[in-house]
C-alpha cells in the first residue's frame, strides 16, 4: 500500500538512520538530506511510516547534537577547574565544536525539509500532519532556539492549528465521532492517537472548557483530513526553498573506484 514517491523517501531515511548508527559518513549523510531537500516541495501521500521516520530521524539527530553539546560544555569546564590549555585539548576542542556544527546543519536541513513539505502540499499530507501532532514534545525544545525559531514558527503554526480543529465538537460530530469531555484550560491540547479508551479527565479549580479527546489512530486522522479543508497556506511564512545541486569534480573516478 506504499506509492512509489513514499518508498523513495523511504529508502533515504533508511540510509539516513543506518547512516548515523553505524557509518557516520558525512559525505553519504549530506547527500541523501540532499535529495531529500529536493523531492520535498514534490511530495504528495506521504504513508505513515515514511512520516514516522522523517520524525524519528529528527528525534534522532536532536539527540546526537543535545549530547554533544553537553559533552562539550563539561569538557570546558573541566579544563577551566584544571586550567590546562594543552595542545592536544585544543585539537579535541575543535573537533569537537567541527561536529557539534555539522549536527546542527543537518537538523536545520531536516527542519527545511519538513517545511518544505508543509508549505507546498500540506493538505496532501495528513500522514505527516498527524505525526507532528503525535510527536509534538520532539520540536518543543526547539522552538525559542535562535538557531532554528524561523523554522520552528510554521511547524508549531501547524501543530496549533489542527489540536484546535480535533478538540472542535463540531468536526468530532462530522466525522461521527460525537463523545467531548470537559477539561481545564491548561491541559495538553495533543490528541489521544492511541486505541484505548480516554480515562476521565481530572477535575480542577482552573475555568473549564468542552473538547473533544479522540480515542483512536483512524479518528485523528479522518478529523485531520477534514480540517485540511480550512487550511489556508497562507497561515505560514515563506521559507526560501533548499535546493541542492551535484556538482562533479575533475577526477570524479579517484573517489569513487578504489586502485
Amino acid at each position: 500500500k506504499t506509492t512509489l514517491g513514499s518508498l523513495l523517501v523511504l529508502i533515504l531515511l533508511r540510509t539516513a538512520h543506518h547512516n548515523l548508527a553505524t557509518m557516520k559518513d558525512v559525505y553519504l549523510h549530506t547527500n541523501t538530506l540532499a535529495a531529500l531537500a529536493n523531492l520535498a516541495p514534490y511530495v504528495s501521500g506521504l504513508s505513515s511510516h515514511a512520516s514516522q521516520r522523517i520524525v524519528s530521524l529528527f528525534a534522532m539527530l536532536a539527540k546526537k547534537y543535545n549530547r554533544l553539546v553537553l559533552q562539550q560544555q563539561s569538557a570546558l569546564q573541566q579544563e577551566q577547574e584544571e586550567q590546562q590549555q594543552q595542545d592536544v585539548d585544543q585539537e579535541k576542542r575543535e573537533s569537537k565544536e567541527l561536529e557539534i556544527q555539522l549536527y546542527a546543519d543537518f537538523l536545520r536541513i531536516v527542519l527545511e525539509i519538513i517545511n518544505s513539505i508543509l508549505s507546498n502540499a500540506l493538505q496532501q499530507n495528513p500522514e505527516l500532519v498527524y505525526m507532528l501532532l503525535q510527536q509534538a514534545e520532539v520540536f518543543e525544545p526547539w522552538a525559542n532556539h535562535p538557531r532554528y525559531a524561523e523554522l520552528m514558527t510554521n511547524i508549531t503554526t501547524v501543530i496549533s492549528f489542527f489540536n484546535k480543529k480535533l478538540q472542535d465538537p463540531v468536526v468530532a460530530d462530522q466525522i461521527g465521532h460525537g463523545t467531548s469531555v470537559m477539561t481545564t484550560n491548561n491541559n495538553s491540547t495533543l490528541p489521544q492517537t492511541n486505541k484505548d479508551t480516554t480515562k476521565d479527565t481530572h477535575h480542577h479549580h482552573q475555568q473549564k472548557q468542552q473538547v473533544v479527546i479522540m480515542t483512536s489512530a483512524e479518528k485523528v486522522l479522518e478529523a485531520i483530513k477534514l480540517a485540511t479543508r480550512g487550511w489556508r497556506s497562507e497561515k505560514l511564512r515563506p521559507i526560501p526553498e533548499l535546493r541542492f545541486n551535484y556538482e562533479e569534480e575533475t577526477n570524479p573516478e579517484e573517489f569513487f573506484v578504489h586502485m
